[in-house]
C-alpha cells in the first residue's frame, strides 16, 4: 500500500502506475489534489463518472474511449464513491465474477477507483476488491500529522508570500483544526492580504475566522428542522471538510424520501411506529427526530422537495452545474 504523496511523486509522475488504481483514505484535501493530478495529466483523455452511473457491461469501454481530442494518448477512467459501485456485487456471485473478468483482461489506459472512506483489511480480503488490490495499486489518504500539515503551510506561504512567524503558524493551525481544507482556503486569504509581507500572529487574528466543525448530520437536522441559518452554517463547513456536495444531496435526498413514504403510509391509516420501521427507522433516538421533522413539514411540501433535489442532481449530473452553487442555491430557495 502506498501513501498518497510518495505514490504521486514516485510512482504516478513517473508513469509507473498500474492499470488499475484504489484511492481510499479519510483525507478529501488530499484526494482532491490528486484528482486535479489527473485531470491535469490526461486531459480531455479523462472521464469522471460516480459509482452510482457506472456500470459492469461498460466499465472495460469507458477505460478505453480515449478523446477525439487527444487521438493515441493514454485514457484515464475515474470513479468517484466506487463504495457505491461494488455495492452492487456484494450478493451476486456471477455479477462479482464478470467484474473480476473484466478488471483481468483490462488491456488499455488506467481505472482509478476513489472510494469516500479509510479501507480495512477485512475491506480488501473480500471479492472483488481482493482481486483488484492484488493486481492493482492501493494508494492511502490519510491524515498529515500536525508537523506534516506545518510543514505544508509554512512552505506555501514561504513560496507564495512572505514566510510566516511561528506562533502565528500555531494559531493558524489551531483556529483550522489541522483540516487541510479549511487551511487551503484560510492561506489563501493571507497570501492576498499579507502579499510579500511576513504574516504575524496579528494578521493572522484579523484575517482568519476559528472555524466551527458541523457534521452531516448536523447540516441534515437543520435542513429538516427548517433552520435557514443552521442548515447554511453546516453546509459550509461540511464543504470545508472535503464532503463532496453531491454525498450531501444523497442524504438529504434519502431523508426526503423517507419522510415523504411516511406521510402517505399515514394517509393510507398507518399507525406512525409502524410506517418509521417500513421506510427502515427503528431506533428510538431517530424516531423522535423524524416525529419532529413530520411535524414541521407538509406532504406536498416533501412532494415540492422531491422535485428541487431531482432537478439539482439533474443539473449537476447532465448539464455539468457546479454543484456547490447548486446545492447552496437549493438550501436558500427550500428554507423559508
Amino acid at each position: 500500500m502506498f501513501k498518497i504523496l510518495s505514490y504521486q511523486k514516485e510512482v504516478f509522475e513517473k508513469g509507473k502506475s498500474k492499470p488499475l488504481v484504489i484511492v481510499h483514505g479519510e483525507e478529501e484535501y488530499l484526494k482532491k489534489a490528486f484528482l486535479g493530478k489527473l485531470k491535469e495529466t490526461y486531459g480531455d483523455s479523462l472521464r469522471v463518472i460516480w459509482g452510482d452511473e457506472a456500470e459492469p457491461q461498460h466499465l472495460y469501454e469507458l477505460s478505453r474511449e480515449g478523446s477525439i481530442f487527444s487521438a493515441g494518448a493514454d485514457t484515464a477512467l475515474v470513479i468517484l464513491e466506487s463504495e457505491v459501485f461494488f455495492k452492487k456485487f456484494s450478493r451476486g456471485k456471477k455479477k462479482a465474477e464478470e467484474l473480476k473478468k473484466r478488471l483481468r483482461n483490462l488491456k488499455g489506459g488506467h481505472i482509478f477507483f476513489f472510494f469516500g472512506t479509510k479501507l480495512t483489511n477485512q475491506d480488501l480480503a473480500k471479492e472483488p476488491l481482493k482481486t483488484l488490490s492484488a493486481t492493482g495499486d492501493v494508494v492511502l489518504a490519510d491524515r498529515l500529522s500536525l508537523q506534516k500539515v506545518k510543514d505544508t503551510v509554512r512552505k506555501k506561504l514561504e513560496r507564495e508570500g512572505g514566510g510566516i512567524e511561528e506562533s502565528a503558524l500555531e494559531l493558524l493551525v489551531s483556529i483550522c483544526q489541522g483540516n487541510l481544507m479549511v487551511l487551503k482556503q484560510e492561506v489563501e486569504k493571507l497570501i492576498a492580504y499579507a502579499g510579500k509581507e511576513r504574516v504575524t500572529e496579528d494578521t493572522v487574528k484579523r484575517v482568519c475566522f476559528y472555524w466551527d466543525s458541523s457534521s452531516l448530520f448536523d447540516l441534515l437536522d437543520a435542513f429538516y428542522g427548517k433552520d435557514p441559518q443552521g442548515a447554511l452554517k453546516a453546509f459550509r463547513s461540511c464543504v470545508l471538510q472535503g464532503l463532496l456536495p453531491i454525498q450531501i444531496l444523497a442524504s438529504l435526498t434519502g431523508y426526503g424520501v423517507k419522510l415523504y413514504f411516511i406521510k402517505l403510509l399515514l394517509k393510507k391509516g398507518e399507525k406512525l411506529d409502524k410506517a418509521m420501521e417500513k421506510v427502515g427507522i427503528k431506533h428510538s433516538f431517530m424516531k423522535l427526530k423524524f416525529k419532529k421533522f413530520l411535524e414541521l413539514w407538509k406532504e406536498e411540501e416533501l412532494k415540492d422537495l422531491l422535485q428541487r433535489l431531482y432537478r439539482t442532481e439533474l443539473n449537476i449530473k447532465a448539464y455539468f452545474s457546479d454543484p456547490q452553487k447548486e446545492l447552496r442555491n437549493l438550501l436558500i430557495k427550500t428554507l423559508p
